[in-house]
């Protein structure tokens, strides 16, 4: 019976969260009282959940990244203000290092200058673990990368065009022929081009240089604007392919890339963040919620909702005597996980 009181109070705060929490209060269910009801109401805030996810989604966020520690602190401040007392870091170790993008931006020169990409505008135009560079190369295409795509084809000292995933660019092209970086447009989760023409895709690449190299670097771009570069170099027409009021002849692309990342030791550290709320029978159980604080920048609803809506029942749990919560968990998921099991993005 503890167990089902509880597990229904928490459904309960998640459904005043949703849009229609004004229907939802109209209705009645049997494992809480009309008065527990009204309390939940009173304290529960979709727009503080919202607040703490406009807040989360300011930092790209992947294990261990400046931007996690960023997150780890707002959530823990968050927390301690409302009074929650028992709020911890969890140091882990993470089996790959510390980074975090500073600067990266991709143009393109020839045939026109225009700006393909800038992690200023999003963080993951640039795939994470990419290397520093500055670097001006004639473009290539090269299908989807693999090693039939790239017979016959010269691209060393030159940037590769693929619209498969970055790593296996960096494999095939960058490792093996001595291509100096990588330009991708592939979807995530195999979705279709057609149907997301513009999703910029999250992706990472080995933190392991190339074998030979300093390291390379991978830029993501969404499939209409990678498409186009890969129509331009098929055509010697003279057209305005970017819509930017030059029309200009195909044939030839040279970019631009400028990447600065920082580095830190392997191992890394990453970590969680643990909240408990004792509650008037500590001794009896343990209800334990959770939430991954490790996302990408643009990324509110997987999992910046969560770690928003678990901070709303320590919000009303720190505040009333009659809490049964305890504790939260505001996790770092990569953590739990070996670099196999993790597995590289965009494969």
């Amino acid at each position: 019976m503890k167990r089902t009181l509880v597990l229904s109070v928490f459904l309960a705060a998640n459904l005043l969260l949703s849009p229609l929490a004004g229907v939802c209060r109209a209705q009645t269910t049997p494992f809480l009282s009309d008065e527990e009801i009204r309390m939940l109401s009173n304290e529960i805030s979709g727009d503080r959940a919202f607040e703490h996810i406009r807040w989360l989604s300011h930092w790209h966020r992947d294990s261990g990244m400046e931007g996690f520690f960023k997150a780890r602190d707002y959530v823990m401040q968050a927390a301690r203000e409302a009074g929650v007392d028992e709020v911890r870091f969890i140091d882990q170790p993470l089996a790959g290092p510390n980074y975090t993008a500073r600067e990266a931006e991709l143009w393109m020169t020839e045939p026109v200058e225009l700006k393909l990409a800038d992690i200023g505008e999003q963080a993951v135009y640039l795939a994470d673990m990419s290397r520093d560079a500055d670097v001006t190369a004639e473009l290539v295409d090269i299908g989807d990368g693999t090693e039939d795509a790239l017979k016959g084809l010269d691209v060393k000292g030159k940037i590769v065009l693929t619209s498969g995933p970055p790593q296996r660019a960096v494999e095939t092209a960058v490792a093996k022929r001595g291509a100096v970086g990588v330009v991708t447009y592939q979807t995530s989760e195999n979705k279709s081009p057609l149907d997301y023409p513009d999703q910029i895709a999250w992706s990472r690449i080995s933190a392991a240089p190339p074998a030979g190299t300093k390291g390379t670097f991978a830029f993501v771009l969404p499939p209409r604007k990678g498409d186009t570069l890969r129509r331009i170099l098929h055509t010697d027409a003279v057209q305005d392919f970017f819509a930017t009021g030059k029309p200009a002849r195909g044939g030839r692309v040279v970019l631009h890339a400028k990447v600065d990342t920082d580095f830190g030791e392997t191992p890394g550290h990453t970590g969680f963040v643990e909240a408990v709320i004792r509650g008037t029978r500590p001794e009896a159980q343990q209800i334990v919620l959770t939430a991954h604080l490790q996302e990408e920048k643009s990324s509110a609803n997987d999992d910046g909702s969560g770690c928003a809506n678990l901070l709303e029942p320590a919000t009303w749990g720190g505040r009333r005597a009659g809490a049964v919560l305890q504790p939260t968990v505001w996790a770092d998921p990569a953590a739990a996980r070996t670099p196999d099991q993790r597995g590289e993005r965009g494969e």
